[in-house]
């Protein structure tokens, strides 16, 4: 981490699929003194599938360009974990908000400003033919107003290789919701 000045780490919460525990460097990057988070996946106890899900994290940030994705700035191996250096989001994430408010519902404009953002995003991601497949409240930040939506964590997202398999998943959670509508199960 020689280009950044190391910040407070802290273990993050093990999620998805994997469960690694991975620490949160909030650092600062030497350059410009921009704050930056460095996700640290430590390597050498990852199975050779951990490995190649922690690199698609990694492929999936560099295809992604959007205001309202969390940017990528790079990737390095140093005391064997891959580093993750990416945007900083200060308003925390959306879950927190929503936990903030206690009993108070958010009112319908400022849901519509969030969904508006998340819908764009999400377009985009779309359009490159990934999949996130870990959108929730956790993985949705804030800038420091929050009022600026942000997707992280693209740790199990899946890149498709063509159209017609984004059109299959289209179709099988088609299938799905009016079988379970049949069934008069909601979403």
């Amino acid at each position: 981490m020689s280009s950044y000045e190391d910040g407070r780490p802290r273990t993050a919460t093990p999620i998805g699929p994997d469960r690694l525990p991975r620490i949160v460097h909030l650092c600062s990057r030497k350059a410009d003194q921009k704050l930056v988070i460095i996700k640290q996946i430590p390597v050498e106890q990852m199975t050779k599938d951990e490995r190649l899900a922690a690199q698609n994290e990694c492929q999936v940030l560099k295809l992604l360009n959007h205001p309202n994705i969390i940017e990528y700035y790079e990737n390095f191996l140093e005391d064997k974990a891959l580093m993750i250096a990416m945007e900083y989001a200060p308003g925390g994430t959306l879950a927190d908000y929503i936990q903030k408010r206690c009993n108070s519902l958010l009112d319908e404009d400022t849901i519509l400003h969030f969904f508006v953002q998340i819908l764009l995003a999400l377009h985009h991601v779309h359009n490159k033919l990934i999949l996130h497949r870990d959108l929730k409240t956790q993985n949705i930040l804030l800038d420091k107003h929050q009022l600026i939506v942000k997707i992280g964590d693209f740790g199990i997202s899946k890149i498709l290789s063509s159209k017609s398999k984004a059109y299959t998943v289209s179709r099988q959670r088609h299938k799905i919701y009016r079988r379970a509508k049949k069934c008069n199960i909601h979403f």
